[in-house]
């Protein structure tokens, strides 16, 4: 599903589920929140750790492009696109 920007209004990781695509205004939210945590030309992460995985490890609410869309592909651990589960 495409999500935007505009019908956002709550948890971002409860409004985004994996494989949804994203409008520039929410790609623009992982970038500008904070300093990303991974910023390359094919992936992207928000700058503060969004939770702890089972290895104990700290995730990151991730962006991969994919196809040309930026694609929400969960909490993973940073540098990487894979979603880990949390201990949360």
């Amino acid at each position: 599903m495409h999500k935007t920007a505009e019908n956002w209004n709550c948890d971002l990781n409860k409004y985004l589920q994996i494989g949804d695509t994203v409008d520039e205004e929410l790609y623009n939210h992982f970038v500008n929140v904070l300093p990303p945590a991974t910023y390359r030309n094919n992936l992207v992460q928000i700058g503060e750790p969004y939770s702890t995985s089972k290895e104990n490890k700290s995730t990151y609410q991730t962006l991969k492009k994919i196809d040309g869309n930026w694609t929400y592909v969960g909490t993973c651990h940073i540098g990487d696109n894979q979603h880990q589960e949390s201990l949360y």
